[in-house]
């Protein structure tokens, strides 16, 4: 049935047009709406016969006067999925309002419907993330395996399956005083809409988690390839509307425990990647999988290490340029050719980057365990 808010906000606006009075009331009678707003929430008898017969009935001054609440007019039955859940009563003389009966019972009865569909979608996506925080927050909560089982299977979500967690950050970087004016500003509500419009199996299980945060479990099926596609196609569009949009990425897992393992690295790497790598947008937690593991090392040993092999190197004032040529080179595993090319530098400008860090530390920068240490301990001095 409808809203008391939306039961009259339509009675109102159709007593405007007709000029006679129009009252919703529901199954048992009650008035939601009147376009004579005193008469929301009152009895009104004449509606009961109409519910038990299913039936259209008019009534003159003399009818109710035994009818209480009731005025002359016309009541119709109001029926939604092929059952009668309230009336629709149009006041005045029957001869005269009639006429717009019918015509008022469907365009109330179209409204109810999409009313019901709107309430059915609004309460499934709402079940679907509070599946996606039972999954989430599963390791810390004393919600059982089974229940998140049973949630998934009631809406029809097979996580027996593998699947990949993504977890999507979304801020507007619009000046402040523009924020206001534009109708686009809250950018979580539009990229959730551009997740599920691109989806392309209804096994995907997005949902917002936060604010600003969204949760979204898609089917292994589609290549990596094709998933970073999808998801640097999000950046972008994020970009082109001054919001700014990073994806952290677990591995493939199926099963609530593997689920919410790939959740916790999701997030993650989603917090590690915006600090180490604020220039990227998307971090698979596998591609950083050695970041991930220094992050655990007691911070105590972490500075010994750092302090060990990078001594003053820290303090030179190109450290920041250095550092991030070491963090590169590991990356790119050694090689100085796709080194380059992730740094847009000629082979000259590396070779002379690697030849100071060399000098600098001590430590050989050739392909070998040297280089593998001053990657690690790069790391560790970027690790938060």
């Amino acid at each position: 049935m409808l809203s008391n808010e939306l039961a009259q906000q339509i009675a109102v606006d159709i007593t405007e047009i007709i000029g006679h009075n129009v009252l919703i009331t529901d199954a048992t009678g009650i008035v939601l709406g009147s376009g004579e707003q005193g008469r929301v929430g009152q009895f009104h008898e004449a509606s009961i016969v109409v519910i038990e017969t299913n039936s259209t009935r008019s009534h003159s001054s003399a009818d109710v006067r035994s009818l209480r609440g009731s005025l002359p007019g016309s009541t119709l039955p109001l029926t939604l999925d092929g059952r009668v859940v309230g009336t629709v009563g149009l006041s005045g003389a029957p001869e005269l309002v009639e006429q717009f009966g019918q015509i008022v019972k469907r365009q109330t009865e179209i409204l109810m419907s999409e009313a019901s569909r709107i309430g059915t979608r609004v309460s499934r996506q709402r079940a679907v993330e509070d599946f996606l925080r039972d999954v989430f927050d599963w390791h810390r909560s004393d919600v059982s395996m089974q229940s998140v089982e049973n949630r998934a299977a009631a809406l029809s979500f097979d996580i027996g399956i593998p699947r990949r967690v993504f977890l999507v950050k979304t801020d507007n970087t619009s000046p402040a005083s523009e924020v206001g004016k534009r109708t686009d500003a809250d950018p979580t509500t539009a990229v959730l809409e551009w997740i599920r419009h691109t989806a392309e199996t209804p096994q995907e299980i997005p949902g917002r988690l936060s604010r600003n945060v969204i949760a979204v479990m898609t089917p292994m099926g589609s290549t990596t390839t094709d998933d970073d596609r999808r998801w640097q196609t999000l950046v972008e569009r994020g970009r082109a509307n001054t919001w700014s949009i990073a994806v952290g990425v677990g591995p493939s897992a199926s099963g609530v425990a593997r689920l919410n393992a790939s959740a916790q690295d999701a997030r993650d790497a989603l917090e590690l990647g915006r600090q180490v790598f604020p220039e990227r947008h998307i971090y698979d937690i596998d591609r950083m999988r050695l970041l991930h593991a220094v992050r655990a090392v007691p911070d105590s040993t972490r500075r010994r290490l750092v302090d060990t092999v990078l001594g003053d190197i820290i303090h030179a004032p190109d450290w920041e340029i250095l550092k991030r040529t070491l963090m590169t080179w590991g990356e790119s595993g050694f090689n100085s050719s796709k080194t380059a090319e992730k740094l847009h530098l000629h082979r000259n400008t590396l070779a002379y980057r690697l030849v100071k860090i060399n000098k600098l530390t001590g430590y050989t920068t050739s392909p070998s365990s040297d280089s593998v240490l001053l990657y690690i301990a790069a790391l560790m001095h970027d690790s938060p």
